[in-house]
């Protein structure tokens, strides 16, 4: 998928300034630029691979309310609603002049994190990739930690890749003319001094 978790950067960006462009009460506006640039996205992939196929994740969360204040109850119903707004956007049912179609929403992504019981996610999305060959945009080292390669970019340019090799039982992956490095060392790296920070305001 071209952008992950369009509701949650939507949501960081947008509505808690704790992310680029560290906005407030903006999020639906991100959320649309997000979604205009995912379709974007798949329609040149498929212009290239007519057959890809894409699976937009969005994290599952579920507000409960207190059954003592049933003035909330309506808030609380609508913001658990609000969580489908980006699939509702990329299959067209939602600001239709985004370009949206029921063909970018093909198969439904849920993410469901490590503290409660990612790995079972994990296996799921193993066997749907089994025997094809699959693009993952992931921020998370365990998503990637079986595949056949793995490359680091930056700012749109290739900073490193993965050597193919294992030592130690750790995967390495190798900048262009540099030495292999731990792909966590990377990760590490890269938060450091790979992408530089963006000043709160800009963007």
């Amino acid at each position: 998928m071209p952008i992950n978790e369009i509701s949650c950067l939507s949501w960081a960006g947008g509505d808690v300034r704790c992310m680029n462009p560290f906005a407030v009460a903006r999020s639906d506006e991100l959320k649309a630029q997000f979604v205009r640039a995912s379709i974007h996205g798949m329609e040149a992939i498929w212009d290239v691979l007519p057959r890809a196929r894409f699976m937009p994740p969005e994290p599952l969360i579920n507000i409960a309310a207190f059954p003592e204040h049933p003035k909330t109850w309506r808030r609380v119903e609508c913001d658990n609603e609000y969580q489908y707004q980006a699939w509702d956007m990329l299959c067209g049912d939602v600001w239709p002049a985004l370009g949206g179609a029921p063909k970018c929403l093909d198969v439904v992504g849920v993410n469901y994190y490590c503290d409660n019981r990612e790995h079972a996610v994990q296996a799921a999305l193993e066997n749907v990739m089994r025997g094809r060959t699959s693009f993952i945009i992931a921020h998370r080292l365990s998503t990637i930690r079986n595949a056949d390669r793995i490359a680091v970019l930056a700012r749109g340019e290739l900073v490193a890749r993965d050597s193919r090799r294992a030592h130690g039982g750790r995967r390495r992956v190798r900048a262009p003319g540099g030495k292999a490095a731990p792909i966590a060392e990377l990760a590490e790296a890269r938060r450091a001094r790979l992408v530089r920070p963006v000043e709160p305001g800009c963007g």
